[in-house]
Parts: structure tokens; C-alpha cells; sequence
């Protein structure tokens, strides 16, 4: 493991693509604390935003998908799973519900290196619109039997069997 990175290696940024809200470009680097994401530049009116990478990430190999990833946690203060479940529907979505129209049927429990993640299951009984792709992810409707043959996050795959036999 290398203790030390020379000023050009620290400055030198890796562009990966544009934030989809802002317009901002989106860059990974080695900064005074560690490998982070960066959307937007010293040069903008407003300050940048940043995330630092999670254990396991690299600045050679992350994309941009992954690094827009960083920027949505933590979850707004006093906001419940209810409410940013409606809240990521529309975002990255594009339908829209309502909490009375979610039911939890289960949870997750995982253990990633830096957090523990305790993540809600909830079958959304009705909603407005058609479900389309709004960051740049692949939407495909299948059998719940054929979930296990989809790559999926660690933390998701206790989830299967639940969705199988509620599905």
C-alpha cells in the first residue's frame, strides 16, 4: 500500500460523466483524505460536493453510476423508510405513489466493511406512470423464480425468497 501521493497524482482527477440533477461533472481523485467523489469544480459560483469512496471502491474502476451512489447518503434528517421509498420511486423512476399505498413485508440485515445496513422490503400496491429508466440504469420486468439469475448488491439476495413467495 503506497503512504504517500505526489501533488500532480493528488491533483489529477478522473472525469467520469455528468450528474444528472446538476449538469455538473462528476470526477473521482486522491485528496488530503483519501480517495473521494466530486461533482462540480473549484471554478464553479457554487462550492463542489463531495463523498469519499467505500472501502473496496477504486478511483481506476468506479463508475459513474456507482459514485452518483455516495451522494444519497445519508438520507435527509426525520425522513422516513415510507418517504424516501416515494421519494426514490419518483426520482429514479419517474411514478409516484403514496405511503398508504406501501405495505412492509420484510427486511434485510447486512454487514458491508465501514456500515451495517438494516434495509426495508415493501410491496407498493399502486402507483402513477410507467416505470422508465431515469439514471441510466437497466429496467427489465421478470419472474420472481429469476431474480437469483440477476446481479444484484450482496445485501439484496435474502430478499429473493421472500419476493418469490409473495409473488
Amino acid at each position: 500500500k503506497q503512504e504517500s501521493v505526489s501533488r500532480d497524482e493528488a491533483k489529477a482527477a478522473r472525469v467520469l460523466g455528468d450528474d444528472p440533477k446538476t449538469g455538473k461533472p462528476l470526477s473521482v481523485r486522491l485528496g488530503r483524505y483519501g480517495p473521494h467523489a466530486q461533482i462540480g469544480t473549484r471554478d464553479d459560483e457554487e462550492k463542489p460536493t463531495f463523498a469519499g469512496l467505500r472501502p473496496g471502491q477504486s478511483l481506476e474502476t468506479i463508475t459513474l453510476e456507482e459514485a452518483l451512489e455516495l451522494f444519497k447518503l445519508p438520507r435527509e434528517l426525520g425522513e422516513t423508510p415510507e418517504a424516501a421509498l416515494v421519494r426514490e420511486l419518483e426520482e429514479e423512476l419517474g411514478i409516484n405513489t403514496w405511503k398508504s399505498c406501501l405495505a412492509p413485508l420484510s427486511f434485510a440485515s447486512h454487514s458491508y466493511d465501514n456500515f451495517h445496513l438494516l434495509m426495508p422490503l415493501f410491496a407498493c400496491r399502486k402507483w402513477e406512470g410507467t416505470p422508465q429508466s431515469r439514471e441510466n440504469q437497466a429496467l427489465n420486468w421478470v419472474r420472481a423464480n429469476d431474480l437469483k439469475s440477476y446481479p444484484m448488491p450482496a445485501a439484496d439476495i435474502p430478499l429473493i425468497p421472500i419476493l418469490r413467495d409473495w409473488l
